[in-house]
């Protein structure tokens, strides 16, 4: 199997993290050239497994580690905004230690559908949106 084969497997969770280590060395860097591109499928399929319970937690939160972390896997300039804040709120929500629910799913997979940034703030309830 070639290596942007594998990464597609991961991409779309028919292989896990243990898969890409062997593949490319425990830090994820021997890639070779080898890269993805994640797209807003990619990203909305994910979170729907999610959401319906088809993929672990554990699972779904290595996916986004790895997505955060690596240059194993790229986005597309036009979905880059949209794509980039969700991993990245991701990121940030499991490091805090807040709990994915289904109203953040249900933003994210909005935010993909129109292609806008996710704004990490909207589930606190507070209106501190501005970061100063």
């Amino acid at each position: 199997m070639d290596k942007n084969e594998l990464l597609n497997d991961f991409l779309n969770f028919k292989v896990g993290r243990k898969a890409l280590d062997e593949a490319f060395g425990e830090d994820l860097t021997g890639s070779d050239g080898a890269s993805v591109e994640i797209t807003p499928k990619n990203v909305t399929d994910a979170l729907m497994a999610y959401s319906f319970g088809t993929v672990t937690r554990d699972d779904f939160l290595s996916w986004v580690d790895v997505l955060n972390t690596t240059t194993l896997y790229y986005i597309d300039e036009k979905n880059e905004k949209s794509i980039s804040s969700i991993i990245s709120a991701l990121h940030s929500m499991n490091t805090e230690g807040v709990e994915l629910n289904q109203a953040h799913i249900f933003q994210m997979i909005q935010c993909i559908m129109n292609n806008t940034e996710y704004g990490h703030h909207h589930h606190d309830g507070d209106d501190d949106d501005d970061d100063e």
